[in-house]
């Protein structure tokens, strides 16, 4: 999984020495950078796993759950991989180079504050 003192380890030389050879070949750096992405491919999985839960399942239903779904990782992946459909922590707003002075932005952080706003 790119662990090169594993690596070391098992080939019976230093660290340092592994990290020579990558050094100087560019096909065994990219041979333990593909390890390592295997190894993000499984870290990958595996938050997937956490975020979205295992749920319990009798005769075809979900009963329960046998680890529940993670809130936290979930905002992780909708902030991170659904940021183009908006789900992101940022706002990006691009005016083509002319001015946008008359606009004034406010941020609302809770949805209380949205209520109020509409009640008003």
């Amino acid at each position: 999984d790119g662990n090169l003192t594993a690596a070391a380890t098992v080939l019976k030389c230093d660290r340092s020495t592994i990290r020579e050879w990558a050094n100087n070949d560019p096909a065994f750096q990219k041979t333990i950078d593909n390890s390592r992405r295997g190894l993000l491919d499984q870290c990958i999985q595996t938050a997937k796993t956490v975020a979205m839960g295992i749920p319990l399942r009798e005769n075809g239903q979900i009963t329960g759950w046998v680890s529940p779904p993670d809130p936290g990782m979930l905002r992780y992946f909708m902030s991170t991989l659904g940021r183009d459909e908006g789900f992101g922590d940022k706002l990006d707003i691009t005016s083509d180079g002319k001015s946008i002075a008359p606009i004034q932005i406010e941020v609302i952080t809770s949805r209380d504050q949205v209520r109020k706003e509409e009640n008003d």
